[in-house]
């Protein structure tokens, strides 16, 4: 294990002044932490990396995967699961309740984060998934970054929708609350509707953007008649951006806008990869994205997640009805989202804030996010000149597919490091 490694040379995105701006210089990492930053640093180090022409911007925060541990791990282990992170330039996960079992009480928690710090090479943290008769875990939860609330039905069997035990939840726990917003009963109604169904273009129709404003409007009442900080998971509709934008920033209301979202849209989405792009909630049509994306310049989206849920090929490949929703995203998100910043739509600097320091933020993490002295040394080497096609890549998560083949990006994640080791560098795993 390497005590110290100094980067020199190298385009630091790192807070100055105040102000997180591009400024060309050396850091030092210590004890898997960054002791100093600067135009040049002449202290020696066991490991020197002379980096001319690189980038190196803060290890990014995912605060919203599902890595399917404990009871899941056919669709993805803790390995491939970090291991995609790391590729991705993820070093910070979140993971969601929704395994095998559960994740609905402390002792269950505490099982699923010792495995996860023992098998995955990234840091994991997790939610406490509420249920309709678990308020008393809720209560005396100390390791959770927050509490998962299924408004919505989805993969897993958690929903809570009645009122009378989301009045208990909001009034009766501390700490963040985050929210999977459908309504349950509408989602129903529609599905009757369709039943049936082979075409998987009703699944957005089943699980329209009615259903989901409806939820949304619905928890943040709640939030605000019980002054509880919650945060809004994958707003999808260009309703629910309208009337989120109506809030005007309540500090009690965060929200946040997922990768397949972000860069998917129907019904072009659906022609190429049928189920395989079934989501919840759904990638909607044009005038969804157009609304979405132009919300997260505009700053109404604290954050970026990936809502990473891997299944396999043979789960996928099932008749609409039948297949599971959700994809795998982490290894593709920051190349993504740094190639919209290369190519003019918003910048490396933005990025940074929807994808590392807003995320830990959210999960009360203050000592990553980005790179000042004190902070954990985790970090991305980033080649700005770079190409990454997405089409030629190795997948690394254990679903094996993705649906972002089409995609050839500007920019290339050269290495990770995680806590002052590189673990990652130029598509080899090194101590993983």
């Amino acid at each position: 294990m390497l005590e110290s490694i100094l980067i020199k040379n190298v385009k630091l995105y790192s807070p100055y002044q105040g102000q997180l701006q591009a400024l060309e210089g050396d850091l030092l990492i210590e004890e898997g932490c960054i002791t100093e930053v600067g135009p040049s640093i002449t202290k020696s180090a066991q490991l020197i990396l002379e980096e001319k022409g690189l980038s190196l911007l803060p290890g990014f925060v995912d605060s919203h995967v599902h890595f399917r541990n404990p009871g899941l791990s056919h669709k993805e282990s803790w390995e491939t699961a970090g291991k995609a992170a790391l590729s991705g330039g993820v070093t910070t996960a979140c993971d969601m309740p929704n395994t095998a079992p559960a994740t609905t009480t402390q002792a269950l928690l505490d099982e699923k984060l010792a495995q996860a710090k023992e098998e995955c090479p990234i840091d994991v943290f997790g939610y406490i998934g509420a249920t309709t008769d678990n308020l008393d875990e809720l209560q005396k939860a100390t390791q959770a970054v927050g509490i998962k609330i299924f408004v919505g039905s989805s993969t897993g069997n958690m929903l809570v929708d009645d009122q009378d035990s989301l009045e208990a939840i909001f009034a009766q726990t501390k700490g963040l609350i985050c929210v999977h917003a459908e309504d349950e009963s509408m989602v129903q109604e529609n599905a009757n509707r369709y039943q049936g169904s082979t075409d998987v273009e009703d699944h957005m129709r089943i699980r329209n953007p009615e259903a989901a404003l409806k939820a949304t409007q619905r928890v943040v009442d709640l939030a605000l008649r019980h002054q509880r900080r919650t945060h809004i998971l994958h707003i999808t509709s260009k309703e629910e951006v309208a009337y989120l934008a109506s809030l005007d920033k309540n500090p009690y209301i965060t929200a946040e806008v997922c990768i397949p979202h972000l860069f998917c849209l129907a019904p072009d989405i659906y022609e190429s990869y049928g189920t395989f792009a079934q989501v919840n909630p759904p990638i909607r049509d044009k005038s969804h994205f157009d609304a979405l994306n132009d919300a997260l310049a505009s700053g109404l989206f604290s954050q970026v997640s990936t809502d990473h849920a891997p299944h396999q090929k043979e789960e996928k490949q099932q008749p609409f009805g039948k297949a599971p929703s959700g994809m795998p995203s982490i290894q593709f998100a920051a190349p993504l989202l740094l190639d919209r910043a290369l190519t003019g739509h918003y910048s490396i600097e933005q990025v940074i804030n929807w994808y590392a320091k807003a995320p830990a933020t959210l999960i009360q993490k203050p000592d990553r996010g980005a790179l000042s002295k004190g902070l954990l040394a985790d970090m991305i080497l980033f080649d700005e000149k770079g190409i990454t096609d997405l089409s030629k890549e190795p997948i690394h998560s254990k679903a094996k597919w993705h649906v972002f083949e089409d995609h050839k990006l500007k920019g290339r994640i050269i290495g990770t490091i995680k806590a002052g080791q590189l673990l990652f560098r130029e598509g080899e795993f090194l101590n993983v």
